[in-house]
């Protein structure tokens, strides 16, 4: 097992997980593709598969009836 100094916390202890919604905002809101692509990348590594593909699948839902 891996030992830490005392005090270091890993990225996923840094941050509250976003809520779907607030996620969805934040992906919204990006200026960048690339931001958006990062963003995804991110969650997906801290929080998971479930989360990052839900995310994508609302925020494409919302994009594509926006049309």
């Amino acid at each position: 097992m891996e030992r830490r100094k005392a005090g270091v916390r890993s990225e996923r202890e840094k941050y509250r997980q976003p809520t779907l919604d607030e996620a969805i905002d934040w992906i919204k809101r990006s200026i960048t593709r690339e931001y958006c692509v990062k963003c995804i990348e991110t969650w997906r590594s801290l929080y998971g598969d479930a989360f990052a593909d839900a995310v994508l699948e609302r925020v494409k839902a919302e994009w594509k009836n926006k049309k």
